[in-house]
């Protein structure tokens, strides 16, 4: 994907460089993500007594994200953008009652928020950009649970645990240097935030691309 990210930017670069008047532009960026919302710890029936088992993941992980934009007219821009976000934990542990046990060996505990937005931003004369986002995003979490079936105790893995509330705005902050007339690198940073509260905040080094 990263192969495939790369010839892109540099198609667009070279598209640009031919280009006399500049009404479309697209930007690229990777960095960290923080969220205190991802992760979980596995609830225990009353009935059971054992230790909790943590598969809670990494409070920071990584943010990767694109963006299409175009010029409505000087320094004011519409456009539609991706995101994905990730944590990630690798495991080791075990938990185990009277004859039965569960061992996790080298699981790998993964959160994963795919955000998709539309978006308006607006340029400043000092090389400020705000964008306002509203966005709908999708979560693809690992979820384990366990509890008494009659006598029996099942332990459960599940993927793909969704929420009701997949909206929310976003709100970023840029700034950048001047590369090119066509070529601008930069840093971003972004809060996701939708009825739940604040779901993300990112802070990422951005390239951008006028063609």
């Amino acid at each position: 994907m990263k192969k495939i990210f790369l010839l892109f930017t540099l198609t667009l670069t070279s598209f640009a460089f031919s280009q006399e008047k500049n009404n479309f532009e697209f930007s690229v960026s990777y960095g960290v993500a923080y969220s205190d919302f991802f992760g979980f710890r596995a609830t225990v029936p009353p009935e059971i007594t054992v230790p909790e088992l943590d598969i809670r993941t990494t409070d920071f992980g990584s943010m990767i994200e694109l963006n299409f934009d175009y010029a409505l007219r000087e320094r004011s821009f519409i456009g539609v953008g991706f995101s994905r976000q990730q944590h990630s934990k690798n495991i080791d542990d075990h938990v185990t009652v009277s004859n039965s046990g569960l061992v996790l060996t080298n699981y790998r505990a993964i959160d994963q928020n795919q955000f998709y937005d539309f978006h308006y931003r607006k340029e400043f004369k000092n090389n400020l950009h705000l964008t306002l986002g509203l966005f709908y995003f999708l979560i693809y979490s690992n979820d384990f649970n366990f509890h008494l079936d009659g006598a029996n105790l099942i332990y459960e893995l599940k993927n793909d645990k969704q929420r009701s509330d997949n909206i929310g705005l976003s709100l970023a902050v840029d700034y950048y240097l001047p590369i090119k007339n066509y070529l601008e690198l930069g840093l971003r940073g972004k809060v996701y935030y939708s009825f739940a509260g604040i779901e993300t905040v990112s802070l990422s080094p951005i390239l951008k691309i006028s063609f």
